[in-house]
């Protein structure tokens, strides 16, 4: 898996904070949500580094394309 499906996956479990299991402690619970990420990141940072200009890049050009047709979005980073 890339670092840039797992980062995708990653913000998609965390926009289910809410489900999160309740007796699990949040460090413990984001903990394994971020460990994959940063281990796939450091397994072959050149790639994933490339990886994730190119994602900043498209999303810097949606930005502009919305922008151009007049519409209001909020972007997290």
């Amino acid at each position: 898996m890339k670092y840039s499906d797992q980062s995708y996956n990653l913000r998609i479990e965390f926009q289910r904070y809410d489900e999160h299991p309740r007796e699990v402690p949040f460090g413990d619970w984001l903990e394994k949500l971020i460990d994959p990420s940063v281990k796939l990141l450091s397994e072959d940072t050149d790639e994933e580094l490339a990886n994730i200009s190119i994602a900043r890049f498209a999303l810097e050009a949606q930005k502009l394309r919305d922008i151009a047709e007049g519409i209001v979005v909020t972007y997290s980073t």
